[in-house]
């Protein structure tokens, strides 16, 4: 691995109440090492593919309720 990567957050409104976060994060599978110590062997990550990091996306719907006061 080279250089690590800072997390840069890229918020985008869908709609009026909808909103898509994306990122780039560390592989918490491997540790961002993008192998992974298993009991039998060391094998290359299968989540991250052997790079240590992965894109994350998010899906944040904003749903506004009256408060019913019980």
């Amino acid at each position: 691995m080279s250089e690590p990567i800072v997390r840069r957050y890229l918020v985008t409104r869908v709609s009026a109440n909808s909103y898509v976060n994306k990122y780039v994060d560390y592989c918490r599978n491997c540790g961002g090492s993008g192998i992974c110590d298993l009991v039998t062997a060391v094998e290359m990550c299968p989540v991250c593919n052997g790079t240590g990091y992965v894109d994350i996306t998010k899906v944040i719907d904003v749903i506004i309720k009256p408060y019913k006061n019980k």
